[in-house]
């Protein structure tokens, strides 16, 4: 009897599914035989993916819930907070804890995007590389993804977050707020240590980040529909 036991990680990701339902049922002969020969790193990166979106997913529930939690307690302190917008003193956060785990919360986002981004970009390379005899680069993927009128501006926003938090600095937060709506504030992530944000480039708004997601899952979608229509191209030309 062994002495361990492995947990069991049955991601429930359909991204996946079509691409390899359409190629096991190819009729190209060429794509069955590539598939029979594929090297078993792709399936490795297949299931990294699928792992990886769920773990993704599951740090933006977690950021979200912990957001809701803090827009509460600015809600309950608004009189406070007023006091401090007219005094430029900062908001001393009612429970503490609150604040440090939007920042976990955040700095997972950045790592896990930026991680699934690119265990992503193995995953296609090594598909298109063993099933199509292609060469892709991530120069490609863009192209890809600019041709179907994407915009892939996201993708340097996540890289250059994440080499500034792992190895640069720290994030901090800040609200903004437009007293002329009645909107909750703005989550901003402030990238340096400053005194005032009349620089923008000294934070990121809440919604870049939501850019980077939204243009993550995009992404998905359309390099799904890529593959697929390479599949039909082989069956259409006979190969």
């Amino acid at each position: 009897m062994q002495n361990y036991v492995f947990f069991d990680f049955s991601p429930r990701i359909t991204w996946l599914y079509p691409i390899w339902n359409a190629l096991h049922a190819t009729t190209s002969k060429t794509l069955r035989d590539a598939d029979s020969k594929r090297d078993s790193a792709l399936g490795d990166f297949a299931i990294a993916v699928a792992t990886k979106l769920v773990v993704l997913r599951t740090v933006v529930a977690r950021f979200n819930a912990d957001y809701r939690k803090a827009l509460k307690l600015a809600t309950d302190d608004a009189k406070k907070i007023q006091t401090n917008r007219e005094t430029d003193t900062v908001w001393r956060v009612p429970d503490e804890l609150i604040a440090y785990e939007l920042l976990a919360d955040i700095e997972a986002f950045i790592f896990e995007a930026r991680s699934t981004y690119e265990i992503l970009g193995k995953f296609l390379s090594t598909f298109c590389k063993d099933i199509f005899n292609q060469i892709l680069t991530e120069e490609d993927l863009k192209a890809v993804l600019r041709d179907g009128g994407l915009d892939v501006a996201w993708t340097t926003l996540l890289r250059d977050e994440r080499i500034l938090f792992f190895h640069y600095t720290a994030p901090w937060l800040a609200l903004m707020f437009n007293d002329a709506e009645i909107d909750s504030p703005e989550l901003l992530i402030v990238r340096q240590n400053v005194k005032t944000l009349d620089d923008p480039d000294t934070f990121a708004r809440l919604a870049d980040y939501n850019r980077i997601y939204s243009g993550l899952a995009n992404t998905l979608d359309k390099l799904q529909q890529h593959i697929l229509a390479e599949i039909d191209r082989y069956e259409k030309s006979g190969e």
